[in-house]
């Protein structure tokens, strides 16, 4: 039965939040520029504050999901989403805008990792491994919605209110989560003799460096998707940006074309 309802909450999870970021994101853009007025420089500076805060607090939220609860891990960080996201919508400029990447950032990397590593323990990682790509395919179908969604709803209340639909969307979702989620296959780690939870918490912190500097390799990774993330910053932040904001072009008329 567990395992089942495992199934039932990881798709609805990955559909959910398809639909409610592409809800958002399809016309974010225009908002972003339009709504908020923020410039070139200030969309790459958005995307250094949510790249950098994502990186500093990777490891330190990851200890949560391995020492505390997997199941708490991902809750917080779909409801601390949907907070960021409500501030962004709600957000009147550029200061507004960074306070939501870095809440963003920070819920962000307690859902990373935690939601698949949960799900392995639940139904077994041969299962986990098939509902992974099962779990791809109906975030995009989400994401197909939500884009449907995103413009339909754009085009007849602004570019705000998909922002703010999608945040109230994946605060229900993390609420629905928090009484449908099971967690029956993770086993918190023994405590030393005296050890507080807090002092477990440092420990796994400290183990997962010591293991980054014994590896090579997890070093080599970690800078690799350092310097990727910020040398497709620009792109990632400004590819849009020009579509967005060209004037439309002027209107031919039929004979135009045939002289």
């Amino acid at each position: 039965m567990a395992r089942a309802q495992a199934r039932t909450v990881y798709l609805t999870y990955g559909a959910g939040f398809g639909f409610a970021t592409r809800l958002m994101w399809t016309t974010y853009i225009v908002f972003a520029t339009v709504e908020l007025g923020l410039d070139p420089l200030q969309l790459v500076l958005l995307g250094t504050v949510l790249e950098t805060t994502y990186l500093l607090l990777e490891v330190p939220t990851g200890v949560i999901a391995d020492t505390v609860s997997r199941r708490l891990s991902v809750v917080l960080g779909v409801l601390g989403s949907g907070i960021a996201f409500l501030v962004l919508g709600m957000s009147a400029g550029f200061v507004g805008a960074v306070v939501s990447q870095v809440l963003w950032g920070l819920f962000a990397t307690l859902e990373s990792g935690a939601d698949v590593a949960w799900l392995a323990d639940e139904v077994g990682e041969e299962e986990a491994q098939r509902l992974y790509v099962v779990g791809d395919q109906v975030w995009h179908a989400g994401a197909i919605v939500g884009t449907v969604a995103g413009v339909a709803i754009a085009i007849v209340a602004g570019t705000r209110v998909p922002v703010l639909v999608g945040a109230v969307a994946i605060l229900l979702l993390g609420v629905w989560m928090a009484f449908a989620m099971p967690e029956g296959g993770f086993t918190k780690p023994e405590r030393a003799a005296g050890a507080s939870r807090s002092g477990e918490l440092v420990r796994t912190f400290r183990g997962g460096v010591a293991e980054v500097r014994r590896h090579h390799v997890l070093g080599l990774i970690l800078v690799v998707a350092l310097l990727y993330g910020m040398a497709s910053e620009g792109w990632d932040r400004l590819s849009d940006l020009k579509t967005a904001t060209a004037p439309a072009a002027p209107e031919s008329k039929f004979w135009e074309k045939t002289i």
